[in-house]
């Protein structure tokens, strides 16, 4: 279980560090105007603003707390529903993307200035309201979550939102991957020389793999990956796959890594998906590309010939 509490520390220096130069700022222009009416006016606003930061500080601080215990409360329970609680049943889309401007400047000569900023956009549609003893496993066992190396990410899915108490505004998020299906593939990649041949056997998220090159004229190694198949590619189209498995010809045998159950506990009011990706990203100990849970038809399995100083060889193929 992952809680994504919101961050003090950075807010706090900002501001901090912003009050520190205002106040200068002020300090220096009262000095040059010496006006009692203009400085009392000015002690009323920085006064005003102090206590509004106080205000938000003390408020994040005791949300978090509420995450902190609900979250134990859950543990403890081993995932039940705490009872009493008024629960809500949404269907989810939650995306965060980094939305990068260019500004171009031409005086004199012609200049460019990238700006970057990250953006999370949410849609909730309330489905119904549901009991305590609702069936987190089974709730989640369609969800798919994607977390990409920039912390950009995608969620789509069924979550419960807490409508009311002491834990209101609480949003519990399971993905509890059920893959049932087997799968068995027999491909060949082959182009510019290259002929390789890969057979995958795949028991729910159990794969044994082979891969037998039969014409070799460039590749160094050979590659399975999993990649963003079409309900989440949109705007990620292009970053990184997930790989499975690297190396040279012969058998492999792994855990599929979209396994992994993850259930996460975050505020709906400061719900973002740069926290979570974060926050998943510290758990798990992993840079790369994350892809959790499993859909039908979700991801693309890649079969790849790696060759340096030229074109990889690719086939794509549903999952």
């Amino acid at each position: 279980m992952i809680t994504v509490e919101r961050d003090l520390v950075m807010p706090l220096f900002c501001s901090i560090l912003s009050i520190v130069i205002l106040i200068i700022t002020t300090v220096v222009v009262l000095r040059i105007i010496s006006n009692p009416l203009v400085t009392y006016i000015a002690i009323l606003i920085w006064g005003a603003g102090l206590l509004l930061l106080i205000k938000w500080i003390l408020l994040t601080a005791e949300r978090n707390e509420a995450l902190r215990e609900f979250s134990d409360k859950l543990k403890i329970s081993r995932l039940t529903l705490p009872s009493g609680e008024l629960l809500e049943l949404y269907k989810a889309t939650i995306k965060g993307e980094i939305s990068r401007n260019i500004i171009s400047i031409s005086i004199g000569g012609e200049a460019h200035n990238a700006t970057t900023r990250y953006i999370t956009t949410k849609s909730f549609e309330k489905i119904s309201e549901v009991s305590a003893g609702y069936n987190l496993k089974e709730l989640g066992a369609d969800n798919i979550l994607a977390i990409f190396p920039t912390n950009e990410g995608f969620f789509d899915g069924k979550i419960l939102k807490i409508a009311g108490g002491k834990y209101r505004d609480i949003i519990i998020i399971p993905i509890t991957p059920r893959i049932t299906s087997n799968k068995v593939v027999n491909e060949k990649v082959e182009g510019d020389g290259e002929l390789c041949f890969y057979r995958l056997e795949i028991m729910g998220c159990r794969v044994i793999g082979r891969i037998a090159p039969l014409i070799i004229k460039r590749a160094r190694s050979y590659r399975v990956e999993i990649g963003a198949g079409e309900e989440i590619r949109g705007s990620f189209i292009g970053k990184a796959p997930l790989k499975i498995y690297s190396g040279g010809a012969g058998s492999f045998e792994t855990e599929l890594p979209i396994c992994k159950p993850l259930i996460i506990v975050v505020d709906a009011r400061t719900l973002d998906m740069e926290d979570i990706a974060k926050e998943i990203k510290s758990i798990l100990g992993e840079e790369n590309t994350i892809f959790i849970g499993y859909r039908e038809n979700t991801y693309t399995l890649r079969l790849v010939i790696d060759r340096p100083l030229a074109k990889d060889l690719v086939k794509e193929i549903p999952l």
